[in-house]
């Protein structure tokens, strides 16, 4: 006998023959064409009709689809009279499908892949050849690289439950690169804790199937009753659900428990649920003696937050809070004026209330002050901070030290009060230039009768002496060697110089003759 699919492989052959092709079936309209089969399980080739016609043939070769799956295969393609002439197809319940990538358009020679065609048990797939005209030539095409991937993976158990604590493993069969959703792993057992919905994923690629299997899981039995905060020496009754066959830790079996705890308790119940689950369910309690002692604290230093800060208050000693005005517990908010606030804190006994005030801390009236506000180059200067506690200053200044400023400049200063809280202030500082250039005289050496300037610079104001002129530039005519003083001032800072300017005496000149009188001819000299 002959199988063309064999799903024991994940992906095989599709055509695998061990005898004659007598699960394919051939089927010609208005054709001679023909279906070569010596190259398989490798490959199939295929030739169009050539009749000479002049009208359409098709020659099919197919088979019926024993499972669903996704079909792969390659295909080389050649002819005589042109592409748009015979072309090649492939069929699934009689809808023909050109190939993917082939073109009636394109060359004579073609090739390309038809990738994941997804076929259903039942189906009829196969290959045709088209013939538009029947004349002039066949066309050939060769169908290779056949493979199936089933998409029928067989999950075992098919429909599993569990107990708690009980372990399961899912088995996939049937596909390739078996992945499972949910963390697990084909074949590997785990424990599940709630239902679930698995899915395993099969193949490669673009080939890709996907299964789900519904994994039920048994809910264990569980104590209802009151919650896991008791008031002591008050009754109440704890009952298993999902059970009636069970026994208390106490020994009490297949009835509700009441208890009247002092202190806090465990209590254990173990039993078979109704689906035939064994499990046991463990629950404790925290008994509270009395009503609660309530308290009220706050985030922030103080009870209390600056103008436009936020705080937080929290109740203590109970279960539960509720917070009068507006507020909640542990939940920040940001106050507008000191006020008060109640906290209602309960437990399983019952309610107690506690206060707190809020306070909204004032500003600090930070000042900032400098010991000089006009300092002149090259002296010290320190700037004070005022109405905090401590300060910071611009430039990484200390408060009240020292430094020397190289220029007029603002300084601000962050006071932060006792409380936190913090405000700016600032102070500029004037830095004057003191004049130190020295006063110039044009010529600094003068004859007697003679006159000449004093030039000075960078200051403000000047004062010479003597003559008590108040220039920068002055006219001198001494008669003698004269110092003059000049005071220089740029608001407070003064600087005084002298200059010397020397004055020369006129000489004395007078003439000398070796003779008063000489004859006429006869020489005298003069000196």
């Amino acid at each position: 006998m002959c199988s063309f699919f064999d799903f024991r492989e994940p992906a095989i052959p599709i055509f695998r023959c061990i005898c004659p092709w007598q699960n394919w079936g051939q089927a010609f309209a208005n054709s001679n064409g023909t279906t070569i089969t010596t190259g398989a399980p490798a490959s199939i080739v295929m030739v169009s009709s050539d009749n000479q016609s002049g009208l359409v043939g098709t020659n099919d070769f197919t088979i019926s689809i024993p499972q669903n799956g996704l079909i792969t295969f390659n295909w080389n393609y050649t002819t005589l009279d042109g592409p748009s002439w015979d072309y090649p197809m492939y069929l699934l319940n009689g809808v023909a499908t050109m190939l993917n990538g082939y073109s009636t358009l394109g060359s004579s020679t073609q090739s390309g892949s038809q990738t994941c065609i997804p076929v259903t048990q039942g189906q009829v797939f196969g290959f045709r050849m088209y013939s538009v005209d029947n004349v002039a030539g066949a066309a050939t095409t060769t169908f290779s690289g056949f493979t199936f991937i089933t998409s029928q993976v067989t999950i075992t158990p098919a429909s599993p439950s569990v107990c708690p604590g009980q372990t399961i493993a899912l088995m996939a069969t049937g596909g390739a690169n078996i992945l499972w959703s949910g963390g697990i792993t084909n074949g590997v057992p785990f424990t599940p804790t709630a239902p679930a919905v698995y899915t395993v994923t099969s193949g490669s690629g673009a080939c890709i199937t996907a299964s789900t299997v519904f994994v039920n899981y048994f809910a264990p039995i569980a104590i209802s009753g009151p919650s896991t905060n008791l008031c002591a020496n008050i009754s109440n009754t704890l009952n298993v659900i999902g059970s009636t066959s069970y026994t208390w830790n106490t020994g009490l079996a297949n009835a509700p428990l009441v208890i009247t705890p002092t202190a806090n308790v465990t209590f254990t119940a173990s039993g078979t649920s109704t689906n035939g689950c064994f499990s046991t369910v463990i629950k404790s309690f925290t008994v509270d003696p009395g009503l609660p002692n309530v308290g009220a604290v706050s985030t922030n230093s103080a009870n209390g937050a600056c103008p436009g800060a936020s705080v937080a208050v929290n109740g203590t000693g109970a279960l539960s809070y509720s917070w009068s005005g507006g507020i909640s517990n542990g939940v920040a908010f940001t106050p507008s004026i000191t006020n008060s606030y109640t906290v209602t804190g309960t437990n399983a006994c019952g309610s107690a209330t506690a206060a707190i005030t809020v306070s909204v801390h004032p500003i600090p009236p930070v000042t900032a002050s400098a010991t000089q506000p006009s300092v002149c180059t090259g002296n010290t200067v320190a700037l004070l901070g005022g109405g905090a506690q401590t300060y910071t200053w611009s430039n990484a200044i200390p408060n009240g030290s020292p430094f020397f400023p190289s220029s007029t400049n603002s300084y601000s200063v962050i006071g932060t009060s006792a409380l936190g809280c913090t405000a700016t202030a600032v102070v500029t500082v004037t830095v004057e230039v003191t004049p130190i250039l020295a006063p110039l005289a044009t010529p600094s050496l003068i004859c007697i009768g003679g006159s000449g300037t004093i030039t000075a610079t960078g200051a403000n104001n000047y004062t010479w002496m003597p003559g008590n002129l108040n220039t920068g530039t002055i006219i001198i005519t001494p008669t003698i060697t004269t110092t003059y003083t000049l005071t220089k001032a740029n608001s407070n800072c003064v600087d005084v110089k002298t200059i010397t300017v020397f004055v020369n005496q006129l000489p004395n000149v007078f003439a000398i003759s070796s003779s008063s009188v000489v004859c006429a001819g006869s020489s005298a000299t003069l000196s």
